[in-house]
């Protein structure tokens, strides 16, 4: 009995860390107001010859429209980061066989004197107009960023929780439809960004809530359709 127990919360255990891996999709529930479009500039495959994965850069031209009734606080300074590329085979959900690749490349923890300065210019009575982006309900803000992209050269399984793929199965799929997700809030701007928890920027967003809402949560695009470039 005691050994039924203990596999019943292993089990239980393994299907949260599955489910914490699991693509990303657009927040679309009626709180949500901000919504992030992106065009492909240009997108290249920058590998060193022999290596043993394809470096694909992709320029973005990103657009963040705010179709809320209230007024969105963009950090523009250190942000918004693009962190993780999802490649699919169609526009449709990011969930099961439609996944061809899902890649996070988020910036490791940062403890440097420069965001302990950077924070002491952020913590203000209102919205400094420098590090930060009012958009009003209705209107958009545009940044240029990038993603990168690092698939395997041949076939393998490059996370434990995704099937085997290789750049010529991503080249053969292509055009594919290309998601990405922007952390508008970097942990790393939390005086803690170790503990994973966001208290400064709740803080600010009570702070400032008169001039307009704080996105601390991360946004991910629409997907669009893309050709990979050829090796």
């Amino acid at each position: 009995m005691r050994t039924a127990v203990w596999l019943a919360f292993i089990l239980g255990l393994l299907n949260i860390v599955h489910s914490g891996t699991a693509p990303s999709e657009p927040n679309k529930s009626a709180g949500d107001a901000l919504v992030l479009r992106v065009r492909v500039v240009s997108i290249k495959n920058e590998s060193s010859p022999g290596t043993s994965v394809i470096a694909m850069t992709a320029a973005l031209r990103m657009d963040l429209h705010n179709e809320g009734k209230k007024p969105v606080i963009l950090l523009i300074e250190k942000a918004p980061l693009c962190v993780r590329a999802v490649l699919t085979k169609s526009s449709g959900a990011a969930v099961g066989d439609n996944i061809l690749f899902d890649e996070y490349r988020g910036p490791s923890v940062a403890t440097s004197p420069d965001w302990e300065i950077f924070r002491r210019a952020l913590d203000q009575p209102k919205p400094p107009v420098e590090m930060t982006q009012i958009v009003k309900p209705g209107e958009s803000w545009a940044t240029d960023s990038f993603v990168v992209m690092r698939p395997p050269v041949k076939l393998e399984r490059y996370r434990v929780d995704r099937p085997p793929i290789s750049w010529r199965l991503l080249r053969e799929s292509s055009p594919v439809w290309l998601r990405v997700e922007c952390d508008a809030w970097p942990l790393n701007v939390e005086r803690q960004p170790t503990s994973g928890k966001i208290r400064f920027g709740r803080e600010l967003q009570k702070r400032w809530h008169e001039f307009g809402k704080l996105q601390l949560d991360s946004v991910v695009s629409e997907p669009i359709e893309v050709e990979l470039p050829d090796q």
